[in-house]
C-alpha cells in the first residue's frame, strides 16, 4: 500500500513526486511508467551524429516554475540564449527572405515577388506600435497578427472560444492577408485547430518575439535525469518502467486505489492516485469516463522533427549564417542547430504537415526522407550546392501537444479537471490540461502545482 500512486514518469509526474516528498519525506510513493524510460516528451536523443531535442526544446523568461525547477536541479549555468525572431521564405523567391512584411521596401529591386495586398492596410499607429513593441527583428507575420489580438480585446471571450482563430481573423483582415498569415506562420494546428481565445493568448503571451527564448545546454533530459535521482534519494519511492496501465479501480469502504497494468500481473494499491497521463491514455480508462466530456474538449496534433547533420566544406556547412526560417512548403520551418557540426533542424512541422513525413519516413525510409528535404531545402533558400545529408533522424510525436480546441472553456476546464470527482482522491495533471501554457513544460509545471496545491503540499 503506498500513500501515492502517479500514472506516468513524464515531467509533470516526477514533478509532482519531487514535491510531494519534499513537504512528505516519509510518505510512500510509486511511479509507474509505460516506457523504458523516464520523460515522456522531454527527450534529448543522441547517437555518434549528433545530440538533439526530439521533444521539448525551449522555454523564455516568464516560465517562471521551469526556470526554478533549473535552479532547484543545479542546471542555471547551463541557460543559453537564443532568439525568437524569424524569417519568411517564400518558395516563389528562393533566398529571399523577410523578417517582416514592413521589411518589403528593403527587397531588392531585381526581385519579382510582390506582396498580393497594399502596405497602406498598414495603418500608422500599428506601425507605431510595432516599432515600440517589436523592434525591427520579428517574426514574419507578427504585423497582422497584432492587428487581430488588438481587435480581439474588445470581443467576449466566450465568442472567441467558439470559433478558430482563422475564422475570426477573417473578420478583421483581408482574404491576401489570410493567405500570407497561413503561409508565413510556421504553426498550424493554433491557426486551425485551436479556438481563437486560446490562440491568441498563445501568440501573445509564449510566441511573441519580444520574449527572450532559451535552451537547455546539453539537453532538456537532463531534468530528467536529475529529477530522478532527487526522488530516488527517499527511502519511500519507487519508479516501476514498462507498466502499461490499464484499468484503475477505487473501492468506496477503502477510499483505495488498485491500479492494474495489462504486461503484468502485479496490480498496485495507494490512497492517493495521481495521473499524469495524456488526454489520449486517459480515454481509454473507465475510472475516467466522467471526465469524457472535458477530455473531448482538447484536441492532439501530431508534431514532428527533421534533424540533419551534413558534411562540412572547409570546415563550414552550407547553412553557415542561416537564420531560423519559415516557409509555404512541406518544411514549414527551418531551424539552424549547431553549424560547426553541421546539424540543423530541417523541418518542423505539427498536424497534416507532420504527417506528410511520417507517412513519407513510413514508404521510403531515411533515403526518401533526404531526397524530399533536399529539393524543399533548395525551393526555400535558393542554395543550390546542398549535398547529401551524412545522416537525418525523424521524430515524429502522435500526439505531439494539446490545444483547446473550438468551443473549449479552458480556465473552467483545467480547473474542474483537477480533482475532477469529488468523492475521491484522484488528481489529473500534464501538459494538456494547462490553462495559461499548453504546449510548454511550463504546462506540465503548472498543472502539477494545481495538484500540490489541493493536497496543501
Amino acid at each position: 500500500m503506498y500513500d501515492f500512486i502517479i500514472l506516468g514518469g513524464g515531467v509533470a509526474g516526477l514533478y509532482t513526486a519531487y514535491h510531494i516528498l519534499q513537504s512528505s519525506p516519509d510518505s510512500s510513493l510509486l511511479i509507474l511508467e509505460k516506457e523504458n524510460l523516464l520523460g515522456g516528451r522531454v527527450d534529448t536523443f543522441q547517437d555518434e551524429h549528433m545530440k538533439v531535442e526530439a521533444g521539448a526544446g525551449r522555454f523564455h523568461e516568464d516560465q517562471v516554475l521551469l526556470l526554478e525547477l533549473l535552479k532547484d536541479l543545479g542546471l542555471s549555468n547551463k541557460i543559453r540564449k537564443i532568439s525568437g525572431s524569424a524569417s519568411f521564405a517564400p518558395t516563389e523567391t528562393p533566398g529571399q527572405f523577410m523578417n517582416s512584411i514592413l521589411d518589403i521596401g528593403e527587397t531588392p529591386p531585381s526581385s519579382e515577388f510582390v506582396l498580393p495586398f497594399s502596405m497602406s492596410l498598414l495603418k500608422p499607429i500599428f506601425q507605431v506600435i510595432l516599432d515600440i513593441a517589436l523592434g525591427k527583428q520579428n517574426i514574419p507575420n507578427a504585423e497582422l497578427i497584432l492587428q487581430v489580438i488588438l481587435a480581439s480585446k474588445g470581443e467576449p471571450r466566450s465568442r472567441l472560444q467558439k470559433m478558430n482563430f482563422l475564422t475570426y481573423a477573417k473578420q478583421v483582415l483581408s482574404p491576401e492577408e489570410i493567405t500570407f498569415i497561413e503561409q508565413s506562420f510556421g504553426y498550424y494546428s493554433e491557426l486551425v485547430i485551436m479556438n481563437a481565445y486560446d490562440a491568441i493568448y498563445l501568440m501573445e503571451k509564449h510566441l511573441s518575439p519580444t520574449h527572450q527564448f532559451f535552451i537547455l545546454q546539453d539537453g532538456l533530459s537532463q531534468v530528467i535525469e536529475n529529477l530522478e535521482k532527487e526522488v530516488l534519494r527517499y527511502k519511500g519511492a519507487k519508479i516501476l518502467k514498462q507498466r502499461r496501465i490499464s484499468s484503475v479501480q477505487w473501492s468506496k469502504s477503502g477510499g483505495v486505489f488498485t491500479i492494474g497494468c495489462s504486461n503484468v500481473d502485479t496490480s498496485y494499491k495507494g490512497r492517493v492516485c495521481i495521473s499524469a497521463l495524456p488526454k489520449q491514455v486517459l480515454e481509454k480508462i473507465p475510472i475516467f469516463r466522467p471526465v469524457l466530456p472535458m477530455l473531448h474538449k482538447i484536441e492532439c496534433s501530431p508534431l514532428c522533427r527533421i534533424y540533419s547533420k551534413f558534411p562540412l566544406k572547409d570546415g563550414e556547412p552550407w547553412f553557415r549564417g542561416l537564420p531560423k526560417l519559415t516557409t509555404n512548403n512541406h518544411l514549414r520551418m527551418i531551424i539552424p542547430y549547431d553549424e560547426s557540426s553541421g546539424i540543423i533542424m530541417s523541418s518542423y512541422t505539427d498536424s497534416k504537415y507532420a504527417r506528410f513525413w511520417k507517412q513519407l519516413f513510413d514508404k521510403e525510409g531515411e533515403k526518401g526522407v533526404n531526397r524530399e528535404l533536399l529539393v524543399l531545402l533548395k525551393q526555400s533558400t535558393g542554395i543550390e550546392d546542398i549535398p547529401m545529408p551524412v545522416k537525418t533522424h525523424v521524430f515524429f510525436w502522435e500526439c505531439g501537444v494539446g490545444y483547446w480546441g473550438v468551443g473549449a472553456d479552458s480556465g473552467q476546464i483545467s480547473q474542474a479537471i483537477v480533482k475532477p470527482i469529488p468523492e475521491m482522491d484522484l488528481f489529473i495533471c500534464g501538459e494538456h490540461f494547462s490553462d495559461k501554457n499548453q504546449q510548454w513544460i511550463e504546462g506540465a509545471l503548472e498543472t502539477s502545482q494545481k495538484v500540490l496545491d489541493f493536497l496543501s503540499l
